[in-house]
């Protein structure tokens, strides 16, 4: 891998990027700058905006109005600066995944200058996403060099990904279910042979710790925004209380509102974004009927998690594990009928396969560690 291969996206991203920094702050930032100059800090980094923690993500308010007030160029000079490193780690994961330098490259290149991405870069409220880019990237390539030397994750990697998981809960909403699924996804990603029921239970601790995470937030907002304290109401507190169905399920059309939105162009964001008329609003099945849109995204859906129960049952953790507990039990076996001619069925037809071979071998290597030992 040539690590120097990586300016190429980068300076073809900087070279189309740049009139970015042109952009404005609009409400959402004037918002988070209210809320700094009127309640302080702690109110700008605990309270949650639209359902995301950005306890993270908002650090950039504290500092760069502190430095350049509420100049816009060096909010979007950030945003780009990220953006360029995360264009940076996308070729750097590519190269360690295929070994194939020039071929990274301009994969990093398509995908860093990719049109779409003016929606992030351009507009400093979400700016989180570019930072949980940034945190994914860095596990991603974490992953990638550990896939590729055959190692499994150390203490101080789990330790790693669990302080960046914290952080990416603080970004944007995206970052609380990353955080849920990071370390069930990557017992399959390095095709660890676990059960299905192991990786179930990652997930649900998971998603324990983040609810944990966020109340908690939650609760340190209440405790200590002056906004709260003027207001001498628990909000925590009335918030719960105040829940009804009705909110359960507006917090389920937000949700698969956002996720429409985050998945527009793949198939099941056409069936999530339909428009009042009934129609699909947005992606390749724009204009398509709601019914024939869902149909169409459930066959697909199918078809997708019929392929993903194949290999989950059929991926190379599981096969590995069963060849070694087969070769195994054949060398005690062969162990105890030592004294027969024939201690492994070598002579047997089904002993013919390259399986076996392989057991016999491993026989043959105990039996002679032993003798060697005695």
């Amino acid at each position: 891998m040539k690590a120097s291969l990586a300016l190429l996206p980068v300076v073809v991203t900087l070279a189309v990027y740049p009139p970015v920094r042109h952009s404005g702050l609009g409400f959402d930032e004037l918002v988070h700058l209210y809320n700094l100059v009127n309640f302080g800090p702690l109110e700008l980094l605990t309270r949650a905006h639209g359902g995301h923690l950005l306890f993270l993500s908002n650090l950039s308010y504290w500092v760069l109005y502190d430095l350049f007030g509420v100049q816009a160029q060096p909010y979007y000079w950030l945003a780009l600066i990220t953006h360029l490193a995360n264009v940076a780690l996308c070729y750097l994961v590519i190269a360690e995944l295929t070994g194939r330098s020039l071929a990274a490259a301009l994969s990093a290149t398509i995908w860093g200058c990719a049109a779409v991405h003016i929606g992030t870069v351009g507009w400093f409220a979400v700016y989180g996403q570019v930072l949980l880019t940034t945190i994914v990237l860095w596990m991603l390539y974490d992953v990638a060099r550990l896939d590729v030397a055959g190692r499994a994750p150390t203490r101080r990697t789990y330790l790693r990904w669990g302080v960046l998981l914290v952080a990416a809960c603080g970004t944007f909403g995206y970052g609380l279910a990353i955080a849920a699924l990071w370390f069930a996804a990557v017992s399959l990603m390095l095709d660890e042979p676990v059960r299905v029921r192991r990786v179930v239970a990652r997930v649900a601790w998971s998603s324990l710790a983040v609810a944990t995470l966020y109340l908690a937030v939650e609760q340190l907002n209440a405790a200590t925004s002056s906004r709260a304290a003027s207001s001498g109401v628990d909000v925590l507190a009335a918030r719960l209380s105040g829940l009804s169905w009705n909110d359960a399920t507006f917090a389920g059309q937000v949700l698969a509102g956002f996720t429409a939105y985050g998945v527009a162009t793949l198939f099941p964001g056409p069936l999530l974004y339909t428009t009042a008329a009934g129609q699909v609003g947005v992606g390749p099945l724009q204009g398509l009927p709601a019914a024939r849109a869902a149909l169409a995204v459930a066959g697909v859906a199918s078809v997708w998690l019929a392929l993903f129960v194949v290999w989950l049952r059929r991926r190379p953790g599981r096969r590995v594990k069963r060849s070694d507990s087969w070769c195994w039990r054949s060398v005690v076996t062969a162990w105890r009928r030592r004294g027969s001619p024939d201690p492994v069925g070598w002579k047997s037809s089904a002993a013919r396969s390259g399986r076996s071979r392989r057991c016999f071998r491993s026989w043959r290597r105990a039996t002679t560690t032993s003798r060697r030992s005695c």
